[in-house]
């Protein structure tokens, strides 16, 4: 028997993948998304809102993960139905940039068509990058 999750009454990740495959009938995946939403977890809300097929409830969703979530963003931008426009694609980039997620901020400024931005972003990522040294070798220590 599944638990729930936390004190919100969700579904235990192995109860969602039963219900989004379609194996416990009776669920309205539209309100178990809006309860996954509301609990702030957004990744299972899309994926119950794509589960219904609700295509006006992902694209409402476009521009909250337009701030938050780059690669979810992918995800939806892949969706039949749903459209990112260049507008999501560069708040999203601004977004990440703000934040500091460079390489997030390349991809979504890339989408956008801000070349210059992103090449930008892209060096700004690189440079951290060569600012860390990796750890030097100790040898005769084993796997410590």
């Amino acid at each position: 028997m599944a638990r729930p999750s936390l004190k919100l009454d969700l579904p235990d990740a192995i109860e969602r993948r039963e219900i989004l495959a379609g194996r416990r009938k009776g669920i309205d995946l539209d309100r178990l998304g809006e309860r996954y939403l509301a609990a702030g977890w957004l990744c299972d809300a899309i994926e119950c809102f794509e589960a219904s097929g609700n295509r006006d409830r992902l694209m409402e969703l476009v521009p909250l993960v337009a701030e938050r979530d780059i690669f979810l963003l992918q995800r939806l931008s892949r969706m039949p139905g749903v459209v990112v426009s260049k507008d999501d694609w560069m708040r999203a980039g601004n977004k990440a940039l703000e934040d500091g997620r460079n390489l997030q901020a390349v991809i979504a400024l890339d989408a956008a068509g801000d070349k210059e931005r992103a090449a930008q972003a892209r060096a700004r990522a690189e440079a951290l990058r060569a600012e860390i040294k990796p750890p030097e070798p100790r040898h005769g220590a084993g796997w410590a």
